[in-house]
């Protein structure tokens, strides 16, 4: 992430923090806007901020393992990143009850921003 701003340096820790302590055990997929960039699922933050903030924009894709099978994945949400928009760095997401709960615990992590 070596051309994002402070802010959005701290937006992206945020949100890492959050989904990953979720208990779903999420793991993320990462795509610069034109190719996937991380194209298996992946738990490893370092990996995941290395290819970030290459593009304008970045779609993390979340990934949890279904409760009955917890070798095999679905995909379980999705946030889109435009860079250069700093407090506003999450321009979009997926809908859903996943999602919800992220973002609920988002806002009281991030505090100011």
């Amino acid at each position: 992430m070596k051309y994002a701003s402070d802010i959005e340096k701290k937006v992206v820790d945020d949100l890492l923090s959050v989904i990953f302590k979720h208990p779903s055990n999420i793991s993320l997929t990462v795509s610069d806007g034109e190719e996937m960039v991380i194209s298996q699922p992946t738990r490893e933050i370092d990996l995941i901020k290395s290819e970030l903030c290459q593009t304008e924009c970045n779609v993390l894709k979340l990934w949890a393992p279904v409760p009955s099978s917890p070798e095999v994945l679905r995909k379980v949400g999705s946030y889109v990143l435009i860079w250069g928009n700093d407090c506003d760095l999450i321009s979009d997401s997926s809908m859903s009850d996943l999602i919800d709960e992220i973002d609920s615990q988002l806002k009281d992590f991030s505090g100011d921003c």
